[in-house]
């Protein structure tokens, strides 16, 4: 079954309703200083809310086709990928990926692909590691192979299938084991499977892809650690090194419209089928949310169970230098939302 029914069929947007998200999207970004953000509400059946603030460069506007990183949002795809592989029958998520990833002493080649997706396998968070920000910056126009982002992994937090623990380290490994099974570079296959057949026509991977749309300049303060600053002020900069450290972890570029787009066809079975949305909702309890709803990881997917309201919110998120994202879908009314964000 689709992670939720759709409504029937309604009318436009009302334009009071798109006012006031224009309205709560200026409020919210003025009261918390956000420089800039591009964000997409679609309600299904009815239309979608495109909506901007701020600025991308000292007086150039955020505008609705600028693409922005969206981090950890990435994994949801790449989950993708290994669900619809496993439809294909090229691999089964209970596969251990020795089969695959070899000769890494903090890597234990008996973790499931399934333990991989759910942050189970245990693996340490590479980018935990003191010395990957100083590796990161030392050449910011560097373009490193997922290989090289391993040497990061230090030794494991526990035994594979008896905890969770989110870790970049796991999407990584998936993205080699993606490319191996298809014998084609990732973006290829994210490009195959995902963005040609639902028409997802400004989303990118970088750094092997270079963006038709514009880019939102990123404001961090990730390097300097003091002041929020740009970080295409700094001498050298690209985001070659920052993206391919990501990798299928974190590399993927796109404007707000094609991410929520991309949460509506997920929720509806347009992306992956019914039986692998099923394994997908496979959650595991992880902690418990501000309105006291419980939290719950899947595959590549977050689930808040909200309190007050009573739904279920299916989500993933996303955060680099210079980029901050939230996008979610509503189990019951079926309505997505993203909020892009350029800046830490």
């Amino acid at each position: 079954m689709p992670l939720l029914a759709l409504p029937p069929a309604k009318a436009q947007l009302n334009p009071q309703l798109t006012k006031r998200l224009q309205f709560v999207l200026d409020s919210t970004c003025t009261r918390f200083h956000i420089k800039g953000a591009s964000a997409a509400v679609l309600v299904p059946n009815v239309g979608t809310w495109k909506g901007v603030y701020g600025e991308s460069n000292p007086g150039q506007p955020i505008t609705s086709d600028m693409v922005f990183g969206i981090g950890s949002n990435t994994k949801t795809y790449t989950s993708c990928i290994m669900l619809k592989l496993q439809e294909m029958g090229k691999l089964n998520l209970n596969d251990t990926i020795g089969k695959w990833i070899h000769n890494q002493p903090n890597i234990n080649g008996k973790i499931t692909i399934r333990e991989l997706l759910n942050h189970t396998s245990g693996l340490y968070n590479y980018t935990d590691n003191p010395n990957f920000n100083d590796s990161l910056i030392n050449n910011f126009s560097r373009i490193w192979t997922p290989e090289q982002s391993l040497a990061f992994v230090l030794h494991p937090d526990f035994k594979p299938g008896t905890n969770w623990e989110y870790s970049n380290t796991n999407y990584l490994i998936a993205g080699i084991i993606i490319e191996k099974v298809m014998n084609q570079p990732y973006n290829v296959v994210l490009r195959n499977f995902i963005l040609y057949p639902q028409g997802f026509s400004n989303t990118y991977f970088i750094p092997e892809e270079t963006p038709k749309s514009e880019i939102a300049s990123q404001w961090s303060m990730g390097v300097n650690q003091q002041n929020l600053e740009p970080i295409f002020s700094i001498p050298g900069y690209t985001n070659n090194a920052l993206f391919s450290m990501a990798f299928s972890a974190g590399a993927i570029m796109q404007t707000a419209e094609d991410n929520v787009n991309f949460w509506h066809d997920l929720a509806t079975g347009k992306i992956i089928n019914a039986g692998s949305l099923n394994q997908m909702k496979k959650f595991i309890y992880i902690g418990t949310g501000n309105s006291g709803g419980s939290i719950g990881y899947g595959l590549g997917i977050f689930r808040y169970l909200d309190l007050f309201s009573g739904h279920a919110i299916f989500e993933h998120g996303g955060t680099n230098l210079g980029y901050i994202n939230e996008n979610a879908v509503d189990s019951i009314t079926g309505i997505c939302f993203s909020v892009l964000t350029n800046q830490d």
